[in-house]
């Protein structure tokens, strides 16, 4: 079915049926495969002009590379935020770490809701359970840094630039979003 919708769209294809059938059961998979088909022009018989099956396992690859960089990117950005912004609040001689977190609760449009995502899921993993059990009623920055979601983390830095306008990090307010 799938190589007849390949010749139906007018997609070319150098390989053998068995070839591509063990591709797609191998490398990646037909929906997301054909996927990247609609970045291309269409005939007036409702067919791709100038597209292959090989062409289309390439985008594939290129799109896995890129997402594979930008989630390393991310991730060493996330980092980087934390430890900063932790170190600047570490260095707040009137700030005591938990504080923060209760103002930063207490001022959500939604504060239970805000404080199940501080914690997130922690008090179902392994690694992070006996955190929730110990910070669970009140939690300091550097533990909320460990479980929160990354778009919880946003919100948490805003709060803390509108709260801090004198902080050195006042560009990532335009940024993170």
């Amino acid at each position: 079915d799938m190589i007849d919708y390949f010749d139906r769209k007018g997609i070319t294809y150098n390989l053998t049926h068995d070839e591509i059938i063990s591709f797609l059961s191998k490398n990646n998979y037909f929906f997301k495969l054909i996927s990247y088909r609609k970045n291309f022009i269409k005939n007036n018989k409702d067919q791709y002009t100038n597209l292959s099956f090989e062409l289309l396992s390439d985008l594939a690859s290129l799109d896995m590379q890129l997402r594979y960089l930008l989630m390393k990117m991310a991730l060493d950005l996330e980092h980087r935020i934390k430890t900063v912004i932790l170190a600047e609040i570490t260095n707040t001689l009137t700030e005591d770490g938990y504080s923060i977190i209760d103002a930063f609760i207490a001022t959500s449009k939604d504060p239970t809701k805000t404080k199940k995502q501080i914690l997130g899921y922690a008090k179902y993993s392994k690694y992070s359970s006996s955190l929730f059990n110990k910070y669970e009623s009140h939690t300091p920055v550097w533990v909320a840094f460990e479980t929160m979601s990354f778009g919880t983390l946003v919100d948490f830095i805003e709060f803390y630039l509108k709260r801090n306008p004198s902080s050195e990090f006042q560009y990532l307010s335009k940024n993170l979003y």
